[in-house]
């Protein structure tokens, strides 16, 4: 295609571009954006239907995954720079919600371990860490998954160590287990007073 080049004041002369690699480099970004909407897209209908606010539907979830393991498979997993923060959160949520592919969320779990400082969200490895270990039949680390008795009441998982929970927590800038617990138990009760 050629060479764009700079134009300063006379007749120096500035940056020069190779136009070809300037096209590219503007397809990739546009890529990119279509790859985050598709992710947004759809981790919205996801958290729509985790919330209940639309019907869940397995099969729909189903093929949300599929969709992201296309993207994943073209771009690798869509970090923050790529697709933006929410986007690639939304990515992580998919995949810690697919509880139906815990072969998938291994693999995702062993390229955010990979990840450099900045690309993912830190907090998110011991998240999909314990739900996998729950996913196995094992205890949790990380004090992050929890269930609602038949009063609502918030009952973290079996926890593997409890002493040393806030230790491992304290790895990835979590905030101590009991503290965590009372912002959810209050979150959730201030969610019921809405009602």
């Amino acid at each position: 295609f050629g060479m764009v080049q700079e134009r300063l004041n006379g007749d120096k002369i500035g940056r020069q571009w190779d136009l070809s690699k300037l096209i590219r480099s503007i397809n990739v970004k546009k890529t990119l954006v279509n790859f985050s909407n598709k992710i947004l897209q759809i981790g919205y209908q996801e958290q729509l239907m985790r919330m209940g606010k639309i019907k869940s539907n397995q099969e729909v979830r189903k093929a949300h995954l599929e969709s992201l393991k296309q993207i994943v498979n073209t771009i690798g997993w869509p970090t923050i720079q790529q697709v933006g923060a929410t986007a690639s959160h939304m990515a992580w949520s998919i995949v810690q919600h697919a509880d139906f592919d815990l072969k998938y969320q291994k693999r995702v779990l062993d390229v955010l371990k990979q990840a450099t400082e900045g690309q993912i969200m830190v907090s998110e490895i011991p998240y999909l860490t314990d739900r996998i270990l729950l996913n196995e039949g094992k205890k949790q680390l990380y004090g992050t998954q929890y269930e609602m008795d038949e009063q609502g009441n918030v009952i973290p998982r079996p926890i593997e160590s409890v002493s040393k929970v806030d230790d491992r927590r304290k790895e990835f800038g979590l905030i101590p287990f009991n503290e965590y617990l009372a912002n959810l138990k209050k979150s959730i009760d201030d969610k019921k007073d809405e009602m």
